[in-house]
Formats: structure tokens, sequence, C-alpha cells
């Protein structure tokens, strides 16, 4: 018996070094030279990327946006998909009058849910290869009532009649749809009630008009993914809103504000389930987003890091983290020195400290108020929010730039940095550039050299021409990437000229 868990435990060991062995040499090597230190690397860069890009108004404020958009998308959505329930509802093979609605599901919301209105989707502006994509939940309703989740209720009056039920399945947390029975019914048994199945039909109908490119059925949604996508696409989700807490034993008691989003419902089975076609499943999405919301920059950040390291092993999570940390980061500072030099804590602090205050110096100028990349910024979102939230639009526009990121950063410094090495370092002998209240041999002036992008690009000219020659091309490349990201938000008209050229299904 010990021979065997001998061979287990040599077989975790390979697994393991095959693991490390194929993340990236510069990660490899910092873990390495850190030792019992490098969970540091990790634990600042990481929430320093969340400071940055989960300002709560700011993140608000892009829902919104993208609210307001789809809102103007939804005045074409609304016919179109009650249209396409008309139809099913037409084909479906069990009918009745007495217990069935005869106006098709209508349109009532159109949300944003899922990792990228949570803030924790893995997008870079311009890059290829995310792989978060964009969850739109579309809530319908219709010309009914529903009756209390669990046993079948007691067959009604006509006049009370349409009634949803949702019958309990043997599997946790998965229903299945019928309309409640009528006293002049003459089927014996409740009709099935919008069969999962045929919603997931009618959305892919819907995804095939409304929007091009490759359309893939995944779980409850329905993923597109436009010519040339950098990311994962759009998962457009049908769900229904059942009012109030679920009422199931094993659930905690709802608190008020709990009932104000209630549960959706969306289509889709327990895989090998007998009613796997026709069932739906509880979703809490809306509540998640708000709960995330609630969370402190330290667990949303561990929350990011877990959603990008679930399949990989426990006992390599620093370098695993560390990885993650490089595909956002440069670690050039870090690894600074021979590569088997060995760093103290101390100097790992420092290394960070200055990485946070080189990106603060590089995202204030990238994201200076002058650059080139906001005009197509500008285009996008004043009409999405000038009207609806303007105040949102300011807090948005300010997680947006390089001040707010230049805030961040500095916060992260300053917070891993030993309060002991904040002293000053060597004397700048420079001239001082005109614009400065202070001598930039002192602390003040240093600041306002580096952290004034206008003023630092200005004295880089003067006493490196070349260098605003490659400032250029880079504005030039972030205005470029922006405006494959930022565009103006069509109108009705050419939404609905574009759903008229749409091919036929």
């Amino acid at each position: 018996m010990s021979n065997i868990f001998a061979a287990i435990s040599a077989h975790r060991l390979e697994q393991g070094r095959r693991l490390v062995g194929t993340l990236s040499p510069a990660v490899q090597q910092l873990v390495e030279r850190c030792g019992s230190a490098a969970h540091l690397v990790a634990d600042t860069l990481l929430v320093a990327d969340d400071l940055v890009w989960n300002h709560g108004p700011g993140r608000q404020a892009y829902i919104t946006a993208c609210e307001v958009s789809d809102a103007v998308d939804d005045l074409v959505r609304r016919p179109l998909l009650s249209a396409l329930a008309e139809v099913g509802a037409a084909a479906a093979a069990a009918r009745c009058r007495h217990c069935q609605p005869r106006q098709p599901l209508r349109l009532v919301t159109c949300n944003r849910s899922g990792s990228s209105a949570e803030g924790l989707a893995d997008h870079v502006i311009g890059r290829e290869g995310d792989t978060s994509d964009f969850d739109i939940m579309l809530e319908f309703d219709g010309p009914f009532r529903w009756a209390p989740p669990g046993a079948e209720p007691a067959d009604i009056e006509p006049q009370s009649a349409p009634q949803l039920w949702a019958r309990p399945t043997d599997n946790a947390g998965f229903v299945t749809l019928h309309w409640v029975r009528t006293d002049r019914c003459g089927h014996e048994e409740p009709l099935e009630a919008l069969p999962a199945d045929s919603v997931r039909r009618l959305m892919v109908d819907f995804c095939r008009v409304m929007t091009g490119g490759e359309i893939t059925p995944t779980g409850p949604a329905v993923n597109v993914k436009g010519p040339g996508s950098k990311s994962g696409g759009f998962d457009y989700v049908f769900c229904l809103l059942v009012r109030g807490w679920w009422p199931a034993p094993v659930w905690p008691d709802g608190a008020p504000w709990d009932t104000s989003f209630g549960v959706h419902l969306v289509p889709t089975g327990r895989p090998g389930s007998k009613t796997e076609s026709i069932e739906y499943r509880i979703s809490l999405s809306r509540a998640e987003l708000l709960a995330v919301r609630q969370l402190c920059p330290g667990l949303r950040a561990a929350r990011q890091a877990i959603i990008g390291s679930l399949r990989l092993v426990r006992e390599h999570l620093t370098p695993l983290l560390m990885a993650c940390c490089e595909k956002q980061w440069s670690l050039d500072i870090l690894l600074e020195g021979r590569p088997t030099e060995p760093l103290s804590e101390r100097q790992l602090r420092l290394r960070l400290g200055r990485t946070l205050l080189l990106q603060a110096v590089v995202e204030g100028i990238q994201l200076r108020p002058t650059a080139p990349c906001w005009e197509s910024w500008w285009s996008d979102t004043i009409p999405h929010l000038a009207r609806a939230a303007p105040r949102l639009l300011q807090w948005y526009h300010h997680m947006m730039s390089g001040t707010h990121d230049q805030q961040c950063y500095l916060l992260m410094a300053w917070s891993v940095v030993d309060p002991a090495d904040l002293a000053d370092g060597e004397p700048m002998t420079s001239p001082r550039p005109a614009g400065l209240t202070a001598e930039p041999d002192t602390p003040r002036g240093r600041a306002e050299l580096l952290l004034r992008p206008e003023l630092l690009l200005r004295a880089l000219g003067e006493a490196v021409p070349r260098e605003m020659d490659r400032r250029r091309e880079e504005d030039r490349e972030e205005k470029e990437a922006w405006e494959g990201n930022y565009q103006p938000p069509a109108t009705y008209q050419q939404r609905r000229e574009e759903l008229e050229q749409a091919p036929q299904l």
C-alpha cells in the first residue's frame, strides 16, 4: 500500500513540475528569486488592477451606457421577438384556449450580467485573445400570473387563468413550467409551458436575424461572435422573472432587500435528466452582480484570480497567480540583476513600488486629457449618458482617465513599500522646467514632473526630441485600438435598416 501512495505522490510532483514548466521563464525566474515573498507580486499587482478598473460609479456608468444602447436595440427587438414567439406558440403540439394565454411573450427589460458587468472580465482594449464574453439577459413576461412554485395547484376558474406553475424536478434548482389547469380544461395533465428547447430555438432564430457572425448555443445562452471579434462575444440569455424569493425550504428566508431581485429562470436542463429538454434552471445573476459590487478590492481581485486559475493545482498557486500578473504587467523591474540572485522581501517591495510608479507615469501620459484616443470614447459615450445619466458620465470619464489610474497605482505603491524606505532619493541636478512649483531636486518637484503628463512630455521633447516621435506613434496605435472598441452608437433608423437587410430565416 505504501508503494501505491509513494507512486501517487511522485506522480503529483511530476504533474506539478510540468505545470510550472509551462509558465514563462520570467515567471519561473521571479518565483525562484523571491522565495517565500513571491506572493507579494500577485497580492500587490492584482489588487492594483482592481482599484483601477472597479471604480464603483465608473463601473455603473459603463453598464448604464451599455443598457442605454440596448434600449435602442429593444425598439427593434420587441416586435421581432413577439413575432417569433407567436410563431412558436402557433406551432405548439398542444393548445388549450382555457388555460393558455392568447398573446405571446413580450420583452420587458434587457440587462447586462456576468463577468463583464461585474468587472471581473479579462478584456484589454485592442488586445486579442480575451476569453470573457458580454452577457445580455433578455427578461420576458406575458399575460399570466405565477402560481406558487412547489406542489401542483388545484384547478382554477377560467377567469383566473392563465397561471404559470414551476414544477420542481428531481434535480435541485431545476424546474419545468406548466399552465395551471382550469375546471373547463379537457386535458388531464397540466400542459407544458414555454419548453426550454423551443425557447432556445427562438433565441437562435432571433440572433440569426439581429446579428451576424458565428452563432453557437451554449447552455442557457446563445453566443454570438461577430466578424473580427477579439473577445468571447455576446451571450444572449432568455430569462423569466419569478417574483419574490424562492420558496424551497432549503433556502434561507429572503430578507426584504432580497425580494427586490427575485429569481430568474433560464432555459437549460441538467445533463442526463429525463426532462432535460424542457427544464429551466434557477439563476441569481442579477443578485450576484450587485453582490460583487459590495466586495472590497482584495476580495474582487481574489475572485478574478480564481476565475483565471480554476483548473490549476493549489500547491502552485503563487507562480500561477504571478502568471496572471504577467498578462497585464511588465515584470522587467522585478527581474533586474543576475537571474540567480535572490531578492529579499525589502528589495521586492521596493521593486514593486517602482513598478507601480512607472505604470502611473505611463498611464498618465497614455491617457492624458489631450491624448487622441479620447475622441472615439467621447463619440461613443456622450450619446449614451449625456442625458440619461450625466453624473455617471463624469464618473465614467474619471475612471478611464490617467489621473484615476495614477491615484490607484500610487496608493498601492504607498501600501506595499515599507514606510522607512519612503525617504528622499538622490537629488536631481537638471534645470527646473517651466511650470513646476518646486525645484526638481525636491520631492514635490519630482512628483509634479512625473505625474503631470503634459509637463513631462514638454520636458522630454526639449531634452530628447526623438522621444516625441515615439510618443506620437504610440498615441496613434492607442487611438486605433480605442476606435475598434468605441464607436458612435447606431441610430434607431440605422438598426432598423440593418434588420431589414438581414437574411430571412
